[in-house]
């Protein structure tokens, strides 16, 4: 009776059974896995989208002054609150709203989703860091020049751009495109977020022709006090740590509760699996329990027997998981870093590895004490006579208790994965409460479906016989299908007649389709060359910074921008409210119509502005013209608007004075061109070329960014929700290889009455062919109910249950479920008659 009898015994008999030791070591590696994985997930959004509160404010308190850029007189206020030890150090930034990115070498622009802003390189960023490609840079360092600029490696990646490369930015309202050269690639940012490009505060200042450009400040607090209330008390906009973390907070926690969660069920369905699998091996070595009882061993002995027996198949089956664990959590980590468009860099995490294996361990040996206790404790007459033994109350409340304290002990292994011992007791009592529930439910569904009218085949007859006296151990393979087809049917159909929507209704690419941002000294060339390819002339938009001043000296921030229009062409994005017909008062200017509130689609025109008021209007070259209001405009509205203009803001006025007040260098200009919509994408490319200094955008490549959004969205949600038909097919495969033990003898006598292994394997495949019809069904039942659900709750979804797609989805889990099935019956069922028969 020493260690190494023990190990040996243990090793021997899971040997000498590798088809059920298979079975059980793949369902403790995906629970391993599945729980690493997630886990992985949960990780990375901790680390990235709900960061340290600190690096997104970018120090302890961020300030902004209400869509005013920062000037030299708050920059001297900045700076006594620092000298009265208030403000310990600052820095400032300025955010530009550029949405496209084009390489010099390219005609193609990229559209972008990250950060695009000036910095001072000298104190930027106060929290947090950059990483380069190369060690020995810094920010300092590579923005030096001005038009020198940082990019991300994402951005290097996906466009093939390198360190001495030029590109341009474009589609900032009032700014023309902008060459910057690439001076450093960053593998890493303060926030972790991708698709970004960082320039200093010289080159915006350069971009913009102003000489304020800064928009916000962020600023650690000095050991003299805290400046919040002095910046609010003038007209600052203030961002704390506190009120970030607070935001955050919630959905942090439920993200993270949500992966970890779905992890630890995914554990629970690996003990299943595994007490399922024990169950029946027990059930086949009776007569081994009853000889070595006989011969002496007590209960504790062969609870230390199995047990070890039970710990080494734990260890296995972990060490397998944690393998697989290894992948699964770099694709997760890779599908939702590309689909948020974030920094990271994948690497093992030890922690995390030994974590998910401990729990796989504990896990098997909590479920697996079950069924050893259970089976250890027969007394040897029953099993050598194969006597049911009888259950007393005693041993009803033994049972009771074995149960309770086994949940106890996983709940603590939840309690511990989860960080909360409260979170542990809610997941373990939703998942013990929604099995009974399921269960019932499930179980009552199965009962019936069992007994609908066949097509009396003999082989299906059979199926559906073995499937009504085995119906007990088919409801958790079926509540892991339903689940699986139910999440993957509803995010498909959701995200894929979002797709669909948008494709039809959300761009319509004829008419105005075609997008050019240039400088002003470029209108005609870029007119020449739409000439060339029979493109009729295009509209010309021009858009101006400009500062704006009421007759009372009063600063007017929402009429900073000035849209110079053609007289002799008709407006397409506003329509005038009152006043004269545009073109009839070309000196004068259009200001936003006011609106009722909470009509969010158009501005309201501020105080100071209103009809037969002058304005002054202060141009980037420091010229000023006083021009007066003379009518007002609205917005047209339409749920087809155009997603690559910005929505119409500002001053409406005629080219010409658009052109008086405008840089040459940085207003500024749209031409708007239609274009067949046949040949948008050549015709962008080929304009792109033949342009480099220009950015060309057509309508159909900002609809196939946005599909791509929708696709990276559909990918990630099928590979997380994936996980819960993988489960079902595991589980499918466990409660097959079991039905394979238990009918071994049935198997035997059905070849030696005439059946060939063909028919016996068919007769299984249909039985789980009727268990993933009935899981996917039911899957399908779910996701109409839920569409009916979303549409009442909210009517401007207009979802619509999608018919050949949920038979698709019922096909693909029948097949899935069927190869499950084929794949742990096909060696079974081709054994010869007369071995298994001399078995018995």
């Amino acid at each position: 009776m020493s260690l190494s009898f023990y190990l040996r015994y243990a090793l021997r008999t899971l040997g000498r059974d590798p088809q059920r030791t298979a079975l059980a070591m793949v369902c403790i590696a995906f629970g391993v896995m599945s729980l690493v994985g997630l886990q992985s997930v949960a990780g990375l959004f901790a680390r990235t989208v709900v960061a340290d509160p600190h690096t997104e404010v970018g120090g302890d308190v961020a300030a902004r002054r209400y869509g005013l850029p920062i000037t030299a007189t708050q920059i001297a206020d900045l700076d006594r609150l620092k000298a009265a030890g208030q403000i310990a150090v600052y820095t400032l930034t300025a955010e530009n709203p550029a949405s496209f990115l084009k390489p010099a070498n390219s005609g193609h622009a990229h559209a972008l989703i990250g950060q695009r802003m000036g910095v001072d390189p000298a104190t930027y960023p106060l929290v947090g860091r950059f990483v380069f490609s190369t060690p020995t840079t810094t920010l300092a360092q590579a923005l030096a020049t001005p038009g020198d600029a940082l990019i991300t490696r994402d951005l290097a990646q996906n466009i093939g751009l390198a360190v001495g490369d030029h590109f341009s930015l474009s589609g900032a309202p009032g700014t023309a495109p902008t060459d910057l050269r690439v001076a450093a690639i960053a593998t890493d940012t303060p926030r972790h977020i991708g698709d970004s490009v960082y320039y200093s505060l010289a080159t915006a200042r350069r971009v913009s022709g102003q000489p304020d450009v800064a928009t916000e400040v962020q600023l650690l607090l000095g050991p003299q006090g805290n400046p919040t209330e002095y910046l609010k008390a003038h007209s600052w906009n203030v961002t704390t740590v506190a009120e970030v973390q607070q935001i955050n907070n919630g959905p942090a926690n439920v993200f993270d509760l949500m992966f970890k969660g779905a992890g630890i069920l995914g554990l629970i369905i690996s003990g299943i699996g595994v007490a399922n699998t024990l169950q029946v091996l027990f059930a086949r070595r009776t007569l081994e329990i009853a000889v070595l009882k006989t011969l002496g061993y007590q209960q504790r002995d062969l609870l230390a027997l199995f047990g070890i027996e039970t710990l080494l198949l734990g260890l296995a089956g972990s060490l397998l998981g944690a393998l697989l664990a290894v992948g699964l959590s770099a694709a997760l980590m890779g599908l939702f870093a590309h689909t948020f468009a974030l920094l990271v860099s994948w690497s093992v995490d030890p922690g995390a590895l030994l974590g998910g294996m401990s729990a796989g361990i504990a896990t098997t040996l909590v479920f697996g004490t079950y069924a050893i206790v259970r089976a250890s404790g027969a007394r040897p007459a029953v099993l050598l006579r194969d006597q049911a033994g009888r259950q007393g109350w005693r041993a009803w409340l033994q049972t009771g208790g074995l149960l309770l304290l086994l949940g106890g002990v996983f709940t603590v292994i939840s309690g511990v994965i989860l960080g909360s011992a409260l979170n542990g007791v809610g997941v373990v009592a939703l998942a013990v409460v929604g099995s009974l529930v399921l269960g019932a439910i499930f179980g009552a569904i199965l009962f019936g479906a069992v007994r609908l009218p066949l097509p009396r085949l003999r082989l299906l007859v059979m199926s559906q016989r073995s499937l009504k006296r085995g119906r007990g151990r088919a409801i958790f393979p079926l509540i892991a299908l339903w689940a699986g087809v139910f999440t993957i049917g509803l995010a498909t159909m959701v995200i894929s007649q979002a797709t669909d929507r948008f494709a039809r209704h959300g761009i319509n690419t004829g008419g105005a389709n075609l997008y050019i941002y240039a400088h002003v000294d470029e209108v005609r060339r870029v007119q020449a060359e739409l000439a060339q390819h029979t493109i009729p002339a295009a509209q010309v938009h021009y858009a101006v910074e400009v500062g704006t001043t009421a007759p009372t000296g009063q600063y007017l921030p929402r009429l900073d921008l000035l849209q110079g229009r053609d007289p002799a062409a008709p407006l397409t994005e506003v329509t005038i409210h009152s006043g004269p017909a545009w073109g009839t008062a070309r000196d004068g200017v259009y200001v936003p119509q006011p609106q009722a509130s909470g009509n969010e689609d158009q501005l309201v025109a501020p105080s100071g502005a209103q009809v037969g008021n002058t304005l002054t209007v202060t141009g980037p070259s420091g010229q000023s013209r006083r021009l007066p209001v003379v009518g007002t405009y609205v917005r047209v509205t339409s749920p087809n608007r155009n997603p690559l203009l910005q929505p119409f803001s500002g001053l409406l006025a005629s080219h010409d004075t658009a052109l008086a007040l405008g840089n040459p260098a940085t207003t500024a200009v749209t031409l708007v061109a239609d274009a067949p919509p046949d040949q948008l994408t050549t015709l962008s490319d080929a304009l792109g070329r033949a342009l480099p200094t220009t950015t060309v955008i057509s309508l159909a490549d900002a609809n196939d960014a946005i599909q791509r959004i929708f696709r990276d969205l559909l990918t990630l949600a099928i590979a997380v929700a994936g996980l819960a038909l993988v489960a079902g097919a595991i589980l499918i495969a466990n409660a097959v290889g079991l039905a394979m033990v238990e009918r071994r003898r049935e198997v035997g006598i059905l070849k030696a009455i005439g059946f060939n292994s063909g028919q016996v394997l068919e007769t299984v495949l249909l039985e789980q062919g009727l268990l993933g019809v009935i899981g996917g069904a039911l899957g399908m039942i779910g996701v109409a109910l839920a569409i009916v659900v979303i549409d009442q709750l909210q009517p401007a979804a207009k979802l619509t249950f999608d018919l050949p797609q949920a038979a698709l989805l019922t096909v693909v889990t029948t097949a899935f479920a069927m190869i499950a099935a084929l794949l742990v019956a096909w060696q079974p069922t081709h054994v010869r008659p007369l071995t298994v028969l001399r078995e018995d």
